[in-house]
This record gives structure tokens, C-alpha cells and sequence, in this order.
């Protein structure tokens, strides 16, 4: 490990839980709080020797870390972001340590999941799957675009709840799962709601599902249809 030990002259590095081309992910002990809480410490190496190149990574970095700040303050199922800086060069984000086994952890320990159980984790995690799919979706679909951008109006589309699950499939490390959810649709207008325009409708989405590294993610989904309307 020829990262410093101590980052930032707060976080002591105590284990390595994993690394990729990308750079490397530490289990830290946050010395500056009374508890010496435990977070997590992602790296990011960027091999860029283009100053101009440098930059771009260094905005991107700090666009990415504003939206994990956002996803970890909106659900108990994500992280929550600490902190972020740059030090020697180096891109660091402090997050919040999960105690637990991954999925290839399970695999490893218990053996192939049977199809009961696989269905009972993805309904556990597929609403913050949802939210993280949908996030900051904007869909301008009045019948008239000239009437949004005069009024600073647009349409904000979310997932209210997970309804039922109707399909469940799944072959190797993809799966099929098609559910019922009910979608919730908010004018905005010049920043703020409009109570008086706005609609629930229950549609039927099919997503595809792709397990990669002990993680889910959202290969694809679409709407099958809708089957009620508000």
C-alpha cells in the first residue's frame, strides 16, 4: 500500500477492500471524531500527465462527489458522503462504512442462491435501484414547448412505490423482473411545485438486471404499458 497512512491529516487507512486500473477503495478510522469512526476511502488515480486532461478529471470528480452527497442524504440504502478532497494529486471520497458480505460473499460462503431468495433481494434493493435510475429525470412533454420555456416550466418524473412483482427471471448473471409501480408526475414551474398539476399513473416496467462484481445494476427497462391513469 504506498498510499500515505494517514490522509489529509485525519483518516488512518487501516485495510485495502479492494482495487481496479482506477485506483483503490480503504477501510479508515476517522481520528477526529470522538468515536474514531469507521468510513470508507475511495481513491481515484488518474494517469494524466495533460494539465488541460487534469482538469476536466478534477471537475468531473467534484460533479460526481455533489451527486453522491445527494443520492446518500435521500436513502438510507446509499452511503452516505463524508467528505472529498485532492491530495498529491489525488482524488479522494469519504463515505460511509457498511459492515457486511457482498453478494460473491454469500456465493462464496453459502453456495448458488436459490430463485426464492434472489427474488427476495431484488425486492429489497430494486425501489433504490429505481430512484437511482429515474434520478433527476426531466421530461418536457407538454403539447407545447413554447409554453415551458415561457413560464420556466418542466415535468419531474418519479418512482412513488413499488406496487407488486408480476415476473421474475433470470439465466446465468442477468435477470428479468417486470413490476408494478406507481409513477408520480410534478409540474414545476419557475422552481417551484405546482400541487394543481400533478399526477399518479400505475404503470407495468420490465427491467433488466445485471450482476456484475457482487453488484446490481440496471442494464435496460422500459414500460410495458400503463394500466391506470390519474
Amino acid at each position: 500500500m504506498n498510499t500515505p497512512t494517514l490522509l489529509n491529516n485525519r483518516y488512518k487507512l487501516l485495510s485495502v477492500l479492494g482495487s481496479g486500473g482506477f485506483g483503490e477503495t480503504f477501510l479508515a478510522e476517522d481520528t477526529q471524531m470522538p468515536s474514531g469512526r469507521r468510513c470508507v476511502i475511495k481513491q481515484l488515480k488518474p494517469v494524466v500527465d495533460n494539465p488541460q486532461v487534469y482538469q476536466l478529471v478534477q471537475d468531473r470528480f467534484q460533479r460526481e462527489a455533489a451527486i453522491l452527497e445527494e443520492l446518500g442524504d435521500g436513502s438510507n440504502q446509499i452511503p452516505k458522503l463524508y467528505a472529498y478532497f485532492i491530495e498529491n494529486g489525488q482524488f479522494y471520497l469519504v463515505q460511509e462504512y457498511i459492515e457486511g458480505h457482498t453478494l460473491t460473499q454469500i456465493v462464496q460462503q453459502q453456495g448458488l442462491m436459490s430463485e426464492t431468495s434472489v427474488k427476495d433481494i431484488l425486492i429489497n434493493i430494486l425501489p433504490i435501484l429505481l430512484c437511482l435510475a429515474d434520478g433527476g429525470k426531466e421530461e418536457e412533454c407538454l403539447s407545447s414547448v413554447d409554453w415551458l420555456q415561457r413560464n420556466n416550466a418542466h415535468y419531474n418524473y418519479g418512482v412513488q412505490s413499488l406496487d407488486a412483482v408480476k415476473n421474475f427471471k433470470a439465466s446465468g448473471n442477468q435477470a428479468t423482473i417486470e413490476v408494478e409501480i406507481t409513477e408520480e408526475r410534478t409540474l414545476i414551474k419557475n422552481g417551484k411545485v405546482d400541487p394543481t398539476n400533478t399526477s399518479f399513473d400505475t404503470l407495468l416496467v420490465r427491467y433488466s438486471l445485471e450482476f456484475t462484481n457482487g453488484q446490481v445494476k440496471i442494464a435496460d427497462y422500459k414500460t410495458v404499458r400503463t394500466l391506470r391513469k390519474s
